[in-house]
């Protein structure tokens, strides 16, 4: 990983990470979720939110090559954003459905599968809220928030 910034702020942690390698999301998601540990979110939450946070970093790197994700923690909820200038998605409804991509829809059928295609969904039944925009050509922004429980205060 190049450079990260990171900014704290009263019960809040903010990272920005440039998104290049394999590597770079294992360090996103292990980082969001020491963010979400520290502060006080559940072990299971905490860990949920690391991986959404891998597996949207390695989709930069699978699909656009290059990239950020962004990793805002506060009290109340962890807010991942995955930014790239990527190829773009032309169905994001689809792209959340398990073997979208490399699964199943992008592939050849004849080729041999080399991901489940399992990503965005993973991500979106492990996160309170999904918003994809994107557009072909154009790049994607995919928003995963996950809320703490009330509870869990």
């Amino acid at each position: 990983m190049d450079m990260s910034t990171t900014c704290s702020r009263a019960g809040r942690s903010l990272d920005l990470l440039p998104i290049r390698s394999s590597t770079d999301a294992v360090v996103a998601g292990a980082l969001a979720t020491d963010r979400c540990l520290s502060q006080g979110f559940p072990a299971r939450a905490s860990r949920e939110v690391g991986i959404a946070a891998a597996e949207l970093a390695s989709n930069i790197v699978r699909h656009a090559g290059i990239g950020e994700l962004e990793i805002d923690v506060s009290e109340e909820r962890a807010l991942l954003t995955a930014i790239d200038s990527g190829p773009g998605i032309a169905d994001t409804q689809a792209a959340l459905e398990d073997g979208f991509s490399r699964g199943r829809h992008l592939t050849d059928p004849d080729e041999p599968m080399i991901s489940l295609g399992c990503g965005l969904g993973a991500v979106a039944r492990l996160m309170s809220r999904v918003d994809i925009r994107s557009r072909p050509g154009g790049g994607t922004v995919v928003e995963a928030e996950k809320r703490r429980e009330p509870s869990s205060r």
